[in-house]
């Protein structure tokens, strides 16, 4: 259509169509809004990050590396096996 304005921007040498990104952590990985709303309108998905190594003030999940297998590394349970230990 003529006069189309294109939205496109490119961040740190990544191409979006569109500025719009979802807010960290706040849209999953997608699926979950799939029923909800077009995902393709979208610039990008924000996902929650995610560390190799634990960080203060963070009880959720984490991934480690464990002989070349990924892992979840869950601190509670972790905090668990340290107690029974005792």
């Amino acid at each position: 259509m003529p006069g189309d304005v294109s939205l496109a921007v490119d961040t740190g040498g990544v191409q979006f169509k569109n500025p719009i990104v979802t807010a960290s952590g706040t849209f999953g990985y997608g699926r979950e809004f799939e029923s909800l709303t077009d995902l393709s309108s979208i610039g990008g998905l924000v996902t929650k990050g995610i560390s190799p190594l634990p960080r203060f003030g963070n009880h959720a999940a984490h991934l480690r590396d464990r002989l070349g297998d990924a892992e979840l590394d869950r601190p509670r349970e972790r905090r668990r096996r340290r107690l029974r230990a005792r």
